[in-house]
């Protein structure tokens, strides 16, 4: 069983292998990945990659806007008495330099690509969890046809036990304890049969589009032929946690480069355009304005590197615990 569970775990995470294997005791593949979609886990999953692509739109488009200024008066002139009309208009935008939009677009990108990772370990984990709840509605459906054929064999005896009290072989003591025996087993089968009833509610409710056969078949489990190092490179090339770790380095590398871009900001320019003096006077001029910062941005700057640092370490971690539960489970399946 520690080898088709293991085997099973495997190729749920390697979407290219499950085309090869087959086992009659599982429902087919394309089922599988239709229980999967509809497991609220994978859902949540495909809908955060899709607010991750939205705010991977918004990163590339940036969050600075247009500012739009207008303004209209009358100047009156002391010594002649008039009222002369004026208005003027503006339109600024802030602009980001020193490539923060390349870095911005990078950052969206990597947002998705670790949500795609973690949609791919929402599936992986879905499929453990269906595999749990398989084997045990399966577990239950044997144990409860177990105790029936228990329960019929006890009959059998019982029968052959009255046949040699009539022949006065045995004493009725016997035929006593073999009815006893078959009353015992019915109560056993009876808990046997409403333990199978409740494992498919529960199976089915994580997964609703899952169609449970009648009565699946019991393969005798095949040994894996497969070594240390072979699982090793599929579990470490296609493990989504561990693609989701290195994701969350790279973004945490980004933002930290980010913020040093940030240390220099981002000018506002603009155009100005203003009729003064009653339209004798016309004035037109490039307004640009900088922000100083007095060491805020420097020291935003400064912080961003200890985040890329942990995330670093944390992959790493990641990395050997995988590598280290890999050779256990291995031991483990070789074993039995």
């Amino acid at each position: 069983m520690k080898s088709l569970l293991f085997t099973l775990t495997t190729l749920l995470s390697l979407p290219l292998l499950a085309d090869d294997f087959r086992a009659t005791d599982l429902p087919p593949f394309a089922t599988v990945n239709v229980a999967l979609d509809s497991n609220i886990n994978v859902i949540t999953a495909k809908t955060r990659v899709k607010l991750e692509q939205s705010r991977q739109r918004q990163l590339e488009i940036g969050d600075h806007e247009f500012s739009v200024r207008a303004s209209s008066g009358h100047r009156h002139v002391v010594n002649s008495g008039k009222y002369l009309q004026e208005w003027n208009f503006s339109i600024e935008r802030p602009i980001r330099i020193s490539d923060k939009s390349g870095l911005d677009s990078e950052i969206g990108a990597a947002d998705v690509t670790r949500a795609q990772y973690a949609l791919g370990d929402a599936r992986h984990e879905s499929g453990r969890t269906l595999l749990h709840l398989w084997f045990n509605w399966r577990r239950k459906q044997a144990q409860a046809e177990q105790w029936q054929q228990q329960v019929d064999i006890l009959r059998q005896q019982v029968q052959a036990t009255q046949k040699r009290l009539l022949a006065g072989d045995i004493p009725k003591m016997e035929l006593n304890q073999a009815q006893a025996a078959v009353a015992q087993a019915k109560v056993s089968a009876s808990q046997a049969d409403m333990l199978s009833e409740l494992a498919a509610p529960a199976l089915k409710c994580q997964f609703p589009a899952l169609a449970l056969p009648p009565r699946p078949g019991y393969p005798t489990p095949q040994a894996i032929a497969q070594n240390l190092d072979y699982w090793k490179s599929h579990f470490l090339a296609d493990n989504h946690k561990l693609g989701m770790m290195h994701t969350d380095s790279l973004i945490r590398q980004l933002q930290a480069q980010r913020s040093n871009a940030d240390r220099l900001p981002d000018p506002t320019i603009g155009l100005y355009y203003a009729n003064e003096m009653g339209g004798n006077e016309r004035v037109t001029y490039i307004p640009v304005s900088v922000p100083i910062s007095f060491g805020l941005r420097a020291a935003k700057a400064a912080g961003a590197d200890y985040p890329a640092e942990i995330a670093a370490e944390q992959e790493d971690s990641i990395s050997k615990q995988l590598e280290n539960e890999t050779y256990s489970t291995n031991i483990q399946t070789h074993s039995t």
